[in-house]
């Protein structure tokens, strides 16, 4: 391009062409193929499709090499394409790697270097594999230890290629598996540099329940201290949130009465993974409490701050006072022995009045009162919801909770 003006190049006609020839194959009446020809056509477009995914690897690399995404202001390839074609950003980082994986380079010499999986690139630009089938064998190639030698690796990704010009995508990654196992049997070939590069945890986004997945690899240190806290921590009958006697904290703990835990474990319906969560979530509140976090985060104290309107303290209270109000009536009244008669005081002081409140509504303005929990920046609210300082929604059973805690 100059100034605005495409310049005629056999690039922009090639990818003219192309447009035509899609246009043309769209408008086609299909009413006199046969059922096996329709059905023929269908492989053939899907073909097509793989071997156009094929070509714009290379156009990739040039935006890549050039820094072209620049022009478009974006910071990566992988920008241009959620940005320009929005497509998801996984699947823009899976085309990156592909690109990365399947394009030859040069060297800042001008040496040309050739794909690194060069049969899946082949594979590929036949139209006989797809992109899900590159992500698989890029997955399970990643996955050998870095001491298997290079001939190994090579019959590797030969044997993926195969595979997957045969099968779909899952049936490859499981055989890929059992080659990789094949290929070091013994798990001797495996060390710290492949553990490190391997670890990573994740927590992923709320969904629409408030609930979150967590996913990732621990290295074997840190999955013998997750066992060694489970053990004591996700005890039957420890922290369970639903059995208001259940000792918190260890199983282990000298100052616990085994007679009580033996108790909470028999009411305890609670599944292994159920006890898990909520033995971790009883570990982060430790934490929490200890102040071994430090003393700020961002500006705010290292403790867990939640933010909710007026409305909803003040619905809290009601509540509350209701429940207050029905364990005072559900209570039978035990009877009082008599009064002794108490001497006369020699100087009679004023007792301490009582915060006298109207209502609800007032109760929160008493600083005294406040709880140290609400504060943070305003947001939008649901009704039933607030929010931490750092984003995250609670329901607001769970704040109210939080809060007693």
């Amino acid at each position: 391009m100059s100034d605005g003006v495409v310049i005629d190049s056999p690039v922009v006609g090639a990818v003219a062409g192309l447009d035509a020839a899609i246009a043309l194959v769209a408008g086609l009446d299909l009413t006199a193929l046969s059922d096996s020809e329709c059905v023929r056509l269908t492989e053939r477009l899907e073909v097509a499709a793989r071997r156009l995914q094929s070509a714009s690897l290379p156009v990739l690399r040039d935006v890549a090499v050039r820094r072209a995404y620049s022009v478009a202001g974006c910071s990566s390839p992988a920008a241009v394409l959620t940005s320009m074609t929005r497509m998801r950003p996984g699947a823009a980082r899976a085309r990156v790697e592909a690109m990365d994986a399947l394009t030859p380079s040069v060297t800042p010499s001008g040496v040309v270097i050739g794909p690194r999986f060069p049969e899946t690139a082949q594979a590929l630009a036949a139209g006989v594999i797809d992109l899900d089938h590159v992500g698989v064998v890029l997955e399970v190639m990643a996955s050998i230890p870095h001491k298997v030698d290079a001939v190994a690796r090579a019959n590797t990704e030969v044997a993926l290629a195969d595979l997957c010009r045969k099968y779909p995508p899952g049936q490859v990654k499981t055989i890929g598996e059992r080659i990789v196992d094949y290929l070091d049997p013994d798990g001797h070939l495996a060390d710290d540099v492949d553990r490190a590069k391997k670890r990573g945890f994740g927590l992923g986004k709320l969904a629409t329940d408030f609930m979150a997945k967590v996913s990732g690899h621990l290295d074997p240190t840190t999955t013998a201290l997750v066992d060694v806290m489970l053990g004591v921590w996700a005890a039957p009958g420890m922290n369970n949130p639903d059995d208001e006697l259940s000792p918190s904290g260890a199983a282990d703990d000298p100052a616990l009465d085994p007679a009580i835990l033996q108790a909470a474990a028999d009411r305890d319906l609670r599944t292994q993974s159920q006890r898990n969560h909520d033995a971790l979530k009883a570990m982060l509140l430790y934490l929490l409490e200890s102040g071994q976090l430090g003393k700020t985060h961002r500006g705010l104290p290292v403790q867990l701050i939640i933010t909710m309107t007026k409305d909803q303290l003040d619905d809290a209270l009601r509540q509350q006072e209701a429940d207050a109000a029905d364990d005072v009536d559900d209570k039978e009244p035990e009877p009082q022995p008599e009064p002794e008669p108490e001497p006369e005081p020699e100087q009679e002081s004023e007792p301490a009045r009582e915060p006298e409140y109207a209502g609800p509504q007032t109760q929160w303005e008493d600083p005294d009162w406040l709880p140290t929990l609400t504060g943070g920046p305003m947001r939008p609210y649901g009704r039933d919801v607030v929010y931490t300082a750092t984003g995250a929604v609670l329901p607001i059973s769970d704040a109210h909770q939080t809060a007693r805690a």
